[in-house]
């Protein structure tokens, strides 16, 4: 389907499907491997994230717009907040694109008045068939998408983006590596945040395994780009102080996950109070200014011709 004419029958899907009061997004409880908590604190998190990998990679997205296939066309998926498809669609609205996001849960901002007449947001699940027809734009964003996507699914992922991505079109994904810090609490909690992500077969961050997951995708020869955020003395890096509060609201949210999840420390079980005592220790080391670091990938490879 042309991508113009997919955006306008986006658009009139979407409002049939309110006129004859079909459902508009689809069931919390059915997501398969999801387990961070979606509520107002969370969506907090994601502008959060979002701004620390723009200041980090300098920029919102790696590919310019002038290299994009005509007519724009592009896609956030599992979009959050919607917050990074407004963005775009504000500023490349002068160049006539229109941004498509699309996530489990309808973001708020479906029905806000920050949202522009090009950009839509829907409902759909990222680790299903994208719903869209093939070749229906010029650009895909996959954004720290570690918390929801099995190891084993991520070629099969990254395959649904080529997909729907037209012939010299790009598909872009950025995500973390694992934290390392100077604080012993912080490497204690990451060290069993790593565990629990094994044991539900995620990555802990997919950011290392990039170049590997493109590879398997059928990709050629992605641009690989590294960053590596800091937060603690000497100096930090612009998006150091972010990585942190981003972080640790993320330990804070599998609070009931890792209590219930058996792992155990030092031969002990791990209790909420437990693990709610290493935060306000991390914490407190963060606020003494203890380093703490996390290295950033963004991959980004071009569909052939």
């Amino acid at each position: 389907m042309h991508a113009h004419t997919m955006f306008t029958w986006l658009t009139r899907r979407r409002r049939a499907t309110r006129r004859l009061g079909m459902p508009t997004q689809t069931s919390a409880e059915d997501h398969r491997y999801f387990f961070i908590s979606n509520d107002q604190g969370e969506a907090m998190r994601l502008n959060l994230q979002h701004f620390m990998f723009a200041r980090e990679f300098g920029s919102d997205r790696a590919v310019p717009v002038q290299v994009l296939p005509q007519p724009i066309e592009l896609l956030d998926v599992a979009c959050g907040t919607g917050f990074w498809a407004i963005q775009q669609a504000k500023e490349l609205a002068p160049f006539g694109a229109n941004v498509v996001g699309f996530d489990k849960q309808l973001p708020a901002a479906t029905t806000s008045s920050e949202r522009p007449d090009n950009c839509l947001l829907i409902a759909g699940d990222a680790l299903d068939r994208f719903p869209f027809g093939d070749a229906a734009f010029s650009y895909v964003m996959m954004r720290a998408c570690s918390a929801f996507v099995p190891r084993a699914h991520w070629p099969a992922f990254l395959r649904e983006a080529a997909r729907v991505t037209r012939p010299g079109g790009f598909v872009e994904v950025r995500d973390f590596g694992v934290v390392v810090s100077e604080s012993q609490a912080m490497t204690t909690l990451t060290r069993i945040f790593t565990q629990l992500a094994d044991s539900v077969g995620i990555y802990p961050g997919a950011g290392p395994h990039l170049r590997t997951i493109f590879s398997a995708s059928g990709f050629s020869s992605p641009r690989i780009m590294t960053r590596q955020v800091r937060f603690g003395r000497p100096r930090g890096t612009p998006g150091g102080s972010l990585m942190v509060t981003d972080y640790l609201a993320v330990l804070k949210r599998v609070t009931v996950p890792i209590s219930q999840s058996g792992i155990t420390w030092n031969h002990s079980p791990i209790t909420a109070t437990r693990w709610a005592d290493w935060l306000v220790e991390a914490e407190a080391d963060s606020q003494q200014g203890k380093k703490t670091a996390v290295q950033l990938t963004c991959a980004v490879a071009r569909r052939a011709a």
